[in-house]
C-alpha cells in the first residue's frame, strides 16, 4: 500500500484539529478543472465530511452548495493530508482529504454565495489552488489522461 502524502509543516506548540474531507476533480469538455474561488483562497469543490458521510456523498453535497453542480462520482483518485490554517474559521487543521474524480450531470442553485466557480486549464489550476494537496490531486488527474 502506498503512503499517503503529507503537505504543509506543523508549527511547534500548535494543536491541529483533524478534519476528514473530500474534494471533487471535475473537468469540462475543454479539459479545464473546476475551482471554487473564495475571498480567502482557491480550492477544488469540496470540504469537510459530515459524520457518517462518505467521500462521494461529501463531494455531491459540497459541489451543489459551492458550485451548483449535480455530480456523479466516477472514481477514487487518492488521499492526502494537508496541514493548514483556515483563515475564515481561525482554526488550524490537519485535513485528511479524499479526492474523487466526478462529472457534472446537472445544475442546481448554489447556496454558498462567497464561492465563485472558475474553470482553469490544469496548469493554471495548479498555480491558483491554495493547498499543496489540491495541486497534487490535479497532477494525479493529469497522469490519468
Amino acid at each position: 500500500m502506498s503512503e499517503i502524502p503529507v503537505f504543509g509543516t506543523p508549527l511547534l506548540g500548535v494543536t491541529y484539529k483533524p478534519r476528514p474531507s473530500a474534494y471533487a476533480l471535475v473537468r469540462n469538455e475543454r479539459g479545464e478543472v473546476a475551482v471554487a474561488r473564495t475571498p480567502f483562497a482557491c480550492f477544488l469543490p469540496g470540504g469537510g465530511m459530515n459524520p457518517g458521510e462518505t467521500a462521494e456523498q461529501t463531494i455531491q453535497r459540497e459541489g451543489r452548495e459551492e458550485c451548483g453542480f449535480v455530480l456523479r462520482p466516477l472514481r477514487f483518485l487518492g488521499k492526502a493530508i494537508q496541514i493548514c490554517y483556515a483563515e475564515d474559521e481561525r482554526q488550524y487543521f490537519e485535513k485528511h482529504s479524499a479526492f474523487v474524480v466526478a462529472e457534472v450531470v446537472g445544475q442546481d442553485a448554489k447556496t454558498e454565495d462567497d464561492h465563485e466557480l472558475v474553470w482553469l486549464a490544469p496548469a493554471k489550476a495548479i498555480e491558483a489552488l491554495s493547498h499543496e494537496s489540491h495541486r497534487w490531486a490535479v497532477e494525479q488527474l493529469q497522469r490519468l489522461g
